[in-house]
């Protein structure tokens, strides 16, 4: 099942295995580092590793569903465009929430007005309270219903035979090898929950969060490459739209326009976390 899956993606079984695996080793190392606490923090806080590696998935992400839904529209598909509109737009703005709109890398501050309900002092969203209400629940409860749309799609559409042909599903649907970041996100998620309801959540396992929601980026750009590698032109195969049969393709290639994509994000993810560093402005002291 994943070896033909694999193929189809132009994978090697080898590699699709290691991102399967991916969210339990790194999750099972990360957590690891629990018991020498200082490196635990630092690896997840604001500003580091994790944080940016976020930031720079999400991008991706936002960069190649604005291709994808590009290459719809000329061919003339345009709910399958305009959904992948959406979710450039909803990636984008998930990049910018994680490192507050590049506000420690600018040093600019906060607004009076946002200043005031925001729970960080920061220029971001995702922490604003007003009126007793907290838009980080309705981030959480966002990131909890992709998590488990990731985990659950692919199975009804990538099985031979599908169960669903629906082009918008098939299209929204990854490679069986990267279900484990959905499932991984969706399940944390879940767990922070109960623990939360039973007033069991500590300091570590908000910190923890951060991978999970890493996990759930992962799916997403790989989602999106995946997807941009099946409509090339001419459309065709599994992810074809044109195609009623659903075969599979055999080794879909990675085009340049991708590997440019990911460098120019790498390289931007660079600067702005050394541009972080530089300005000295730390989470929570904006200014």
């Amino acid at each position: 099942m994943v070896r033909s899956d694999a193929a189809s993606c132009g994978v090697s079984v080898p590699l699709a295995w290691s991102m399967a695996a991916l969210p339990l080793v790194g999750g099972f190392l990360i957590a690891a580092t629990y018991f020498h606490w200082p490196l635990f923090i630092w690896i997840l806080r604001e500003d580091h590793p994790v944080e940016w590696a976020q930031f720079a998935l999400c991008l991706i992400t936002s960069l190649m569903a604005a291709m994808i839904s590009w290459r719809f529209s000329k061919h003339g598909q345009w709910l399958l465009a305009t959904v992948f509109i959406l979710v450039a737009l909803g990636a984008l703005v998930l990049g910018g929430e994680e490192i507050s709109w590049a506000q420690r890398a600018l040093a600019y501050s906060t607004p009076e007005e946002m200043r005031a309900k925001n729970d960080q002092e920061e220029f971001n969203v995702h922490n604003l309270t007003e009126g007793g209400f907290d838009v980080a629940e309705l981030f959480k409860l966002f990131e909890m219903v992709m998590g488990l749309g990731g985990m659950i799609l692919p199975f009804l559409t990538r099985l031979d035979p599908p169960r669903v042909r629906r082009p918008l599903a098939i299209s929204l649907s990854s490679p069986l090898f990267l279900v484990p970041c959905f499932a991984f996100a969706f399940f944390y998620r879940l767990l922070r929950f109960v623990l939360d309801i039973l007033g069991m959540e500590n300091d570590a396992m908000v910190a923890f969060t951060e991978w999970a929601e890493m996990d759930l980026y992962l799916g997403l750009a790989g989602l999106m490459i995946f997807t941009y590698a099946a409509t090339r032109e001419p459309i065709g195969g599994r992810h074809s739209h044109t195609d009623p049969t659903g075969e599979l393709p055999q080794g879909l290639p990675f085009y340049p326009s991708v590997v440019t994509v990911v460098t120019s994000v790498t390289l931007l993810t660079l600067v702005l976390a050394v541009m972080t560093m530089a300005s000295g402005v730390l989470p929570g002291n904006v200014g």
